[in-house]
C-alpha cells in the first residue's frame, strides 16, 4: 500500500492543533493555579509569623515562670539556711548557758567548800591557840587555895610577885539520915563541877589578858604622856580626852590605838608599848569629820568572814569612794574613813573600862566636831555632823590573813615567847 502524503499532513496538523490546545488548557491551569498559589502564600506567611510571635511570647513566659521558679526555689534554700542557723546559734545559745549554769553551781560548790574548809581551819587554829594557851597556863604554880562555901564566888588574887592564886571552895557535907545524905550530895557535886569549869575559864582570860604590854604597871601612862608631848598647840589645840581602842582596816585587820580628841583634830596613834615609842600619827581635822556612824559589823552577802561586837566609823569625805587599787591594797592609807572598836582589855578594871568606853568616845567625838565645825567651818561644805545608827559594813570576802593575824593577836603588843612581832 502505497504512503498518502496529503492524508499524513492532516492528520498531523489536527494532532498539533489539538496538542496545542491541550498545551494552552496546562497554561491556563498552570496560570490559575500560580494565581491561587500567590493569593494564598502571604496568608500562609502571616499565619506563620503570627504563630511564630505567639510561640515566642509563651517561650518568653516559660522562661520567666522558670526564672521566677528559680528565684522562688532560691529563696526558699536561703529561707531553710537562716532557719537552720538561727536554730544553730539557740543551740549554741541554750549550750552555753547550760555551760554557764554548771559553772555557776561548780563556783558555788568550790565557795561552799571554801567556806568550810575556811572554817575548819579557823576551828583548828583556835583550838592550837587555846591548848597552848592552857598548857602555859598548867605551868603557873597557884599560891594557895582557900577553903569556902559552895555558894562563895570564885576570886582571883594577883600578888605581887605576877603569881596567879585561886580561891577553890571545898565541897561541904551535911551529917543527916542516908536517904537525904544521898539528896544533897548530887545537887553540890553539880555545882561544884560548873564552879570549877567557870572557875578555870576566868582563869585562862586573865592569863590570855596578862600577856598585853600595856598592862604593865606604868606602860599605859607613859604611853600618854609621850603622845601629849606630840601634840602641836597651834594645829591640834589641848587635848581633852586619850581612849584606848582597836582600828579595824579595810581587809578586817584588828590594831591597837590611842585615839587622843583635841579642840582641833583627832589624833589616831600606833604605839608601840613594847619599846615605848611612837610609831605613827594620823591626824583628822574635826572641821572634816562630816558623819560618824555607830552599829554592828557587817560583811558582804558572798562573804567568808563573821565579826561580833560593834564599831564607830569616822567619816571625813564621805563623796569620795576608794579607788580600786587602794581596795585591794592591805597596806593603803588613803581610805576617807576610819572604823574604831573596842579594845580587848576593857574589862579588866575600872580605869580601862572608862577609856576604852565606845559610846563615850563617840559621844565626846560628836561634841568636839560640831564645836569645830561653827567655830572653823569649811568654806563650800555643808557644816555639821551626821549621826547615823546602822551596820557597819566591811568590805572583805576571804581574810584568811586577818583571821589568822587576829587569832593570834598580830596587831596588839603581846607577850609571845622567844617569838616577837
Amino acid at each position: 500500500m502505497k504512503h498518502d502524503p496529503t492524508v499524513s499532513g492532516k492528520h498531523s496538523v489536527s494532532e498539533d492543533i489539538q496538542f496545542a490546545g491541550k498545551v494552552a488548557k496546562l497554561l491556563i491551569l498552570f496560570q490559575t493555579s500560580m494565581l491561587s498559589c500567590r493569593d494564598e502564600w502571604p496568608c500562609q506567611s502571616l499565619c506563620m509569623c503570627m504563630t511564630c510571635e505567639v510561640n515566642t511570647r509563651q517561650c518568653k513566659t516559660t522562661q520567666d515562670s522558670a526564672k521566677q521558679h528559680k528565684t522562688v526555689q532560691d529563696n526558699t534554700r536561703q529561707c531553710k539556711t537562716t532557719q537552720d542557723r538561727q536554730h544553730r546559734t539557740v543551740q549554741d545559745n541554750t549550750g552555753q548557758c547550760k555551760t554557764t549554769q554548771d559553772s555557776a553551781s561548780q563556783h558555788k560548790t568550790v565557795q561552799d567548800n571554801t567556806g568550810q574548809y575556811y572554817r575548819t581551819l579557823t576551828a583548828q587554829i583556835s583550838s592550837i591557840m587555846s591548848e597552848r594557851d592552857e598548857e602555859s597556863f598548867k605551868s603557873v604554880q597557884l599560891d594557895q587555895q582557900v577553903a569556902d562555901s559552895s555558894n562563895a564566888a570564885p576570886e582571883v588574887h594577883q600578888s605581887n610577885n605576877s603569881a596567879l592564886s585561886v580561891t577553890v571552895p571545898e565541897n561541904t557535907e551535911t551529917k543527916t539520915s542516908l536517904p537525904a545524905a544521898n539528896t544533897i550530895k548530887t545537887t553540890p557535886t553539880t555545882t561544884t563541877d560548873a564552879e570549877q569549869g567557870g572557875r578555870w575559864a576566868s582563869a585562862v582570860n586573865q592569863f590570855k589578858l596578862k600577856r598585853f604590854f600595856v598592862l604593865r604597871p606604868g606602860t599605859l601612862d607613859s604611853a600618854i604622856e609621850d603622845i601629849k608631848s606630840l601634840v602641836d598647840q597651834k594645829t591640834d589645840g589641848a587635848v581633852e580626852s586619850v581612849w584606848l581602842l582597836a582600828e579595824i582596816d579595810h581587809w578586817n585587820n584588828e590594831k591597837e590605838r590611842l585615839v587622843l580628841i583635841t579642840e582641833k583634830s583627832l589624833l589616831i596613834c600606833k604605839y608601840d608599848f613594847i619599846m615605848l615609842n611612837c610609831e605613827q600619827i594620823q591626824r583628822i581635822p574635826l572641821n572634816l569629820v562630816d558623819r560618824i556612824t555607830q552599829g554592828p559589823f557587817t560583811f558582804p552577802p558572798r562573804s567568808l568572814l563573821s565579826r561580833e561586837g560593834e564599831g564607830v566609823r569616822v567619816d571625813w569625805d564621805k563623796l569620795r569612794e576608794p579607788s580600786l587599787t587602794s581596795r585591794w591594797n592591805p597596806f593603803a592609807t588613803d581610805y576617807p574613813y576610819s572604823t574604831l572598836t573596842y579594845h580587848p582589855v576593857q574589862n579588866v578594871n575600872e580605869k580601862l573600862a572608862k577609856i576604852c568606853d565606845l559610846q563615850s568616845f563617840k559621844e565626846q567625838l560628836t561634841a568636839a566636831a560640831q564645836k569645830a565645825h561653827s567655830t572653823n567651818p569649811v568654806p563650800g561644805k555643808a557644816n555639821g555632823v551626821l549621826l547615823l545608827n546602822q551596820p557597819v559594813l566591811i568590805e572583805a570576802y576571804v581574810g584568811l590573813m586577818s583571821t589568822l593575824g587576829n587569832q593570834n593577836k598580830l596587831g596588839y603588843c603581846l607577850a609571845r615567847g622567844n617569838v616577837g612581832f
